[in-house]
């Protein structure tokens, strides 16, 4: 009827919200193992994973935005990322986490 052709021409958008990673904490060891990643790197990488804006990571890790700009541009070319997002998604792939303590 005219009412469904008029919504199949309609752009529309469904957004989810999920938290697919169950709040397990990746682990740095396998950061370095897979990646090459450095300890102070696998460090950034995990607090960006956790939701972190990389200026708070920097804080967090006692370096400057500048510092932590250039250790993520190192993290990039380790991983193939371009972007954090793709960056979080590569390092929730499995395997990259460990087990949850109880």
């Amino acid at each position: 009827g005219p009412m469904g052709s008029s919504l199949s021409t309609r752009p529309t958008v469904l957004l989810t919200a999920t938290e697919p990673f169950g709040g397990q904490a990746l682990s740095p060891a396998a950061l370095r193992q897979r990646f090459g990643c450095t300890p102070s790197e696998a460090r950034l990488v995990q607090l960006i994973a956790e939701g972190q804006p990389l200026q708070q990571a920097a804080v967090v890790l006692g370096i400057t935005y500048s510092s932590a700009r250039s250790c993520l541009k190192i993290v990039f070319d380790k991983t193939g990322a371009r972007s954090q997002a793709q960056l979080v998604a590569r390092v929730h792939q499995p395997g990259m986490r460990t087990a949850r303590l109880l």
